[in-house]
C-alpha cells in the first residue's frame, strides 16, 4: 500500500491523538491535527495532504461538511468523513463535498485500513485522468484544428481535435446526419454549403456559427471546408470536412473596414505622413478643421503648414527627444484664413518588418472651447460669484504662496479681517437684494484702496479678509485698515434709500502672531470680534488676551448647548403693575441660566452668544411654550386676567412659520390668546409689508403685540402708522435719569404723548424709584415694571405673589386702539 500524507481534522485531542498512532501504523505519516474546521482550510491549504480523515461535529464556526466544501472548491484533496452522525440532514451536507467515504465512529481499524487504500486508489486514477485530458486540451489548442467525419453506414460521427470547443457542440450531438452539422451554422450560410454537398461539390467558406458567441459576445467565425462521398446509386456514404476558428482575422478585417470608415467620419483631423514627414492623406474632419483640402496639402510639411516654422522645429523634435514612437501635446496652431486656434495633437509613428519608420500619424482636435472653459471653471472655483473677490480657494493658496515665501527667508505680510457691522439689519430689513448690492458696493470699495499686491477674498456672508504682502508691522497694517474703514463708512444708496454701515477690523501678521494659516485666520478673527464689542468702526491688532476671551466666547457656546441638553435654562417673572394702583396686571417672561460651574450667567452674555451660534429660534420657541404654559396655571388658579409678556428675537419673527409655531404652542398649552403680548424691537419691523403679514397672522389669533425698547432702535413713525400695534414699551435707558434729565423728560412725554395719539397702550421699564414711578404717573395711566416694585422672580414665587392678593383685570387689555 503506498505512503499517503494525511491531515485529521476531529476536535477531540484523545481521538485525534489515537488517531493518529493507528495511521502512522498503517505506515502513512500524518502531517497535522486540527480541532476545528476553519484551522483545517488552512493547514490543508499549507500541507497539501493526500488524504484527510475529517469529523463533522468541529470547533469554530464552521463544521466539517464546510470546511471539505472549501477546501474541495480549492484543492480537489480527497476526504474521508469520520463521525458519529448518521442522520438524513447531515447525510445531505456531506455529500456536497463529494467525500471518497463515510465512517461511522467508532470504526474498526481494518475498515479505516480499507477505506484509505481504495480512497488512495481512486485519488490516483483520478490524477491520471485528470493529467491526460490536460494534455489532450493542449494538444488540441496547439493545433486550433477540429476534423471531422460522419459515416453513413454506422451512422456515428467521428471528431479530432477542437472540433467540441470550435462549434460549441459535443459528437454526441451530431451523430444524427451530416444536417445536424450544418444546423450550427448561420441560416445564411446554411443552404448554399447544404447545396453544395448534395452535388457532391467540396466546399471551403467563411461561415458564422449559429448561436454561439466569444466570452465578450462577439460572434465566433469559422472556415468550413467539406465534402459529401456518395455511391453510384447517388446514396450518400460519408461526409468529411474541417473547420478552424478564424474569428480574430475576420474582425480584423472588419476593423480594417471600421478604421476606413471612422477615418472619413471621426470628429479629429487626422493626417498621414511618410517617412519623410510629408502630407500622404488627411480626411473630412482636418478640412473643416484648417481649411485645407487634401489636394492643397499633398506632399507639404505639416508643421510648417500648421505652425509656419522651419521642418522638423516643433512637433517632430519634441517625438525625437522623447525617444519613443508617440507624442501628444497642446499646440498652438494655425487655420488656412490666419486665425489660430488651440490644438491637441497626437503624433505616432509607424514601423516595418525591419523596425525602420515608414509612416507617421498625427490627429488634431480643437480644444480652444475647452481651454476657455476650465479657464472660466477656474475662475469660478477662486472667485465669490456675487463680488468677484477670491474666494475660500483662492485664500488658501494665496495664504500657501505667502508663508513659504516667508519661510525662506521672504518678508512677512498681515492678513486683515473685515466684518461689516449693521449689514444684518439692512439685510434682514431691507431683503436680501438689497444686501447683495450692498455686499457688492463694499467689494468695489476695499478693492480701490488696495495696492495691486493685495489679495482680498470674500470668506462668506458679510466677512471679507485681506492678505497684505510685505506688511509686518501693526502700524503699518492700521494704515491700510484704516482706509478700508474710511471707504466702507461712506454713505450709499440701496434701493430709494442711504443706508451707512461700518466695519470692525482684526489684524494678525506673520510671523510675529502666527506661522499657519489656519492660525493666522483664527488670530484676525479674535482680534475682529474685540474690535466689535470695543464698539465697532476701528481695527485691532491680536493679543494674546484677544486669543482667551476667544476661547471664553466658545466655551460659552459649548456650554450653552450642554445646557440646553442638561435642562440649565429657566425662565423667571418679573411682574407689570398697573402704575396708579400698584397691582399686579402681568409679568414679563425672562430666560435665566444656572451653570453648575460657573454659576449665573446674565442673559446679556449668552442671548447674543445663541444669537450667533443658530440656537435663538429653538431657546425662543422653548420660552415661549413655557411661559405659555406657566401663565395658564395662574390663570386658572389665581389670576384670571393676568398678561404674560414673552420676547421674541428677530430670527423668531422673520421665520415664516412664527404665527404657526405661536398658533401651535396656544393650542398645546391652552393658553388664552388674548392674555398673550409678544415683544418685538423696533429694528425687527423696519420691512413694513413683511412685519405687517406676520403681525396681521398673530392678530387673528388673538395675540397682542408691543414694541420693546422703543426709541432705541432704527425705526420710523411709519412703524406705529402702518402695523397693528398694541403697546410701547418705553425703553430703561429713558427713566433711568428721570426726573431732572430734561432731555430724558422731553423724549418720555413726546412717547407718552405719541402713545396717547395712536391709542396704544404704554409700558415703562427699569421704575427704580418713587420720583420716576410720580413723574410717569403724573403724566400717564401707564404700566410700569421694575426693582421699585419686584425683581425677576421663579415661577413659584410668582404664584405665591397671585396667590397673596387681588389682581385687577389690565386695562391694557381693554383700551386699546386697535
Amino acid at each position: 500500500m503506498t505512503q499517503a500524507r494525511i491531515l485529521v481534522v476531529e476536535d477531540e485531542r484523545i481521538v485525534a491523538l489515537d488517531l493518529q498512532h493507528t495511521l502512522e501504523s498503517f505506515g502513512h505519516e500524518v502531517v497535522a491535527t486540527s480541532p476545528s474546521g476553519e484551522r483545517a482550510v488552512e493547514l490543508a491549504r499549507a500541507h497539501q495532504p493526500d488524504l484527510i480523515l475529517m469529523d463533522i461535529n468541529l470547533e469554530g464556526k464552521i463544521d466539517g461538511t464546510e470546511a471539505a466544501e472549501a477546501i474541495q472548491a480549492e484543492m480537489h484533496t480527497p476526504i474521508i468523513f469520520l463521525t458519529a452522525y448518521t442522520e438524513s440532514s447531515t447525510l445531505a451536507r456531506a455529500e456536497r463535498s463529494a467525500p471518497y467515504g463515510y465512517l461511522v465512529k467508532p470504526v474498526e481499524t481494518r475498515a479505516l485500513q480499507a477505506t484509505l487504500r481504495m480512497a488512495m486508489a481512486r485519488s490516483r486514477a483520478e490524477r491520471r485522468v485528470r493529467q491526460s485530458e490536460e494534455r489532450l486540451r493542449i494538444a488540441m489548442e496547439a493545433a486550433d484544428l477540429g476534423v471531422w467525419e460522419w459515416d453513413a453506414g454506422e451512422s456515428e460521427f467521428h471528431s479530432l481535435g477542437n472540433l467540441e470547443r470550435i462549434l460549441g457542440a459535443s459528437p454526441d450531438g451530431l451523430s444524427e446526419s451530416p444536417n445536424a452539422l450544418l444546423a450550427r451554422l448561420a441560416p445564411v450560410d446554411r443552404a448554399a454549403i447544404f447545396n453544395a454537398l448534395e452535388r457532391g461539390e467540396g466546399v471551403q467558406t467563411t461561415v458564422r456559427l449559429m448561436n454561439s458567441a466569444t466570452e465578450g459576445g462577439r460572434p465566433v467565425w469559422i472556415d468550413f471546408l467539406a465534402r459529401f462521398y456518395t455511391s453510384t446509386e447517388g446514396v450518400l456514404e460519408r461526409a468529411i470536412g474541417a473547420v478552424r476558428d478564424v474569428t480574430q482575422r475576420q474582425e480584423a478585417e472588419t476593423a480594417l473596414k471600421q478604421a476606413s470608415l471612422a477615418f472619413e467620419s471621426i470628429a479629429e483631423g487626422i493626417v498621414i505622413l511618410d517617412a519623410d514627414r510629408r502630407i500622404i492623406m488627411v480626411n473630412d474632419a482636418f478640412t473643416r478643421l484648417t481649411g485645407y483640402t487634401g489636394t492643397e496639402v499633398e506632399g507639404q510639411d505639416l508643421e510648417q503648414l500648421l505652425l509656419g516654422r522651419r521642418p522638423g522645429d516643433a512637433i517632430f523634435h519634441k517625438l525625437d527627444r522623447a525617444g519613443t514612437d508617440r507624442w501628444h501635446g497642446e499646440i498652438a496652431a494655425r487655420r488656412l484664413n490666419g486665425k489660430h486656434f488651440q490644438a491637441w495633437m497626437h503624433v505616432c509613428s509607424l514601423t516595418d518588418t525591419d523596425g525602420i519608420t515608414s509612416n507617421y500619424l498625427v490627429a488634431l482636435s480643437d480644444v480652444t472651447a475647452l481651454r476657455e472653459s476650465e479657464a472660466l471653471v477656474r475662475h469660478q472655483a477662486q472667485h465669490d460669484a456675487l463680488t468677484g473677490l477670491g474666494n475660500r480657494n483662492m485664500l488658501s493658496i494665496v495664504l500657501a504662496r505667502e508663508l513659504e515665501r516667508q519661510q525662506h527667508g521672504g518678508n512677512g505680510f498681515a492678513l486683515i479681517f473685515i466684518d461689516l457691522d449693521g449689514f444684518k439689519l439692512i439685510n434682514d430689513t431691507m431683503g436680501h437684494d438689497a444686501g447683495d448690492l450692498l455686499l457688492v458696493e463694499m467689494a468695489s470699495r476695499i478693492r480701490r484702496v488696495l495696492r495691486a499686491s493685495d489679495t482680498c477674498i470674500r470668506l462668506g456672508g458679510d466677512e471679507f479678509l485681506i492678505v497684505a504682502p510685505e506688511v509686518e508691522d501693526g502700524p503699518t497694517a492700521r494704515l491700510l485698515a484704516d482706509k478700508v474703514l474710511a471707504s466702507i463708512r461712506e454713505p450709499l444708496v440701496v434701493g430709494r434709500e442711504q443706508v451707512s454701515v461700518s466695519g470692525s477690523i482684526g489684524i494678525a501678521l506673520c510671523p510675529e502672531h502666527a506661522l499657519t494659516a489656519e492660525d493666522l485666520i483664527k488670530a484676525a478673527d479674535s482680534a475682529m470680534y474685540s474690535a466689535k464689542a470695543l464698539g465697532r468702526n476701528r481695527a485691532r491688532v491680536w493679543s494674546l488676551d484677544m486669543a482667551q476671551r476667544a476661547a471664553t466666547r466658545l466655551r460659552m457656546e459649548q456650554g450653552l448647548l450642554r445646557a440646553i441638553a442638561n435642562e440649565e435654562l429657566l425662565m423667571a417673572y418679573q411682574p407689570v403693575v398697573d402704575i396708579g394702583t400698584g397691582m399686579i396686571i402681568g409679568v414679563e417672561a425672562l430666560m435665566r441660566w444656572t451653570s453648575p460651574t460657573d454659576g449665573v450667567i446674565d442673559p446679556g452674555r449668552f442671548i447674543p452668544v445663541a444669537e450667533d451660534c443658530g440656537l435663538m429660534e429653538y431657546l425662543g420657541t422653548w420660552a415661549l411654550r413655557t411661559a405659555c404654559e406657566h401663565a395658564y396655571d395662574w390663570i386658572q388658579s389665581a389670576a384670571p386676567h393676568l398678561r404674560v409678556a414673552v420676547n421674541v428675537s428677530a430670527r423668531q419673527f422673520q421665520s415664516g412659520d412664527f404665527p404657526e409655531i405661536v398658533a401651535r404652542i396656544l393650542n398645546d398649552t391652552s393658553m388664552p390668546a388674548n392674555q398673550l403680548e409678544l415683544e418685538i424691537t423696533e429694528s425687527v419691523l423696519q420691512q413694513i409689508e413683511q412685519s405687517r403679514e406676520q403681525i396681521n397672522a398673530l392678530k387673528q389669533l388673538g395675540v397682542h403685540v408691543a414694541i420693546d425698547d422703543f426709541g432705541t432702535g432704527y425705526s420710523s413713525l411709519s412703524v406705529l402708522k402702518h402695523l397693528a400695534i398694541d403697546r410701547i414699551k418705553i425703553d430703561r435707558s429713558f427713566v433711568k435719569d428721570l426726573p431732572g434729565a430734561p432731555s430724558d423728560e422731553g423724549i418720555t412725554e413726546a412717547i407718552i404723548a405719541l402713545a396717547s395719539a395712536l391709542k396704544v397702550a404704554l409700558t415703562a421699564e427699569g421704575v427704580e424709584t418713587e420720583a420716576q414711578r410720580d413723574f410717569l404717573a403724573e403724566r400717564s395711566a401707564m404700566h410700569a415694571q421694575g426693582w421699585l416694585y419686584y425683581r425677576a422672580e421663579p415661577p413659584e414665587r410668582i404664584a405665591a405673589l397671585l396667590a397673596s392678593g387681588p389682581q385687577e383685570e389690565s386695562p391694557g387689555n381693554t383700551d386699546r386702539g386697535r
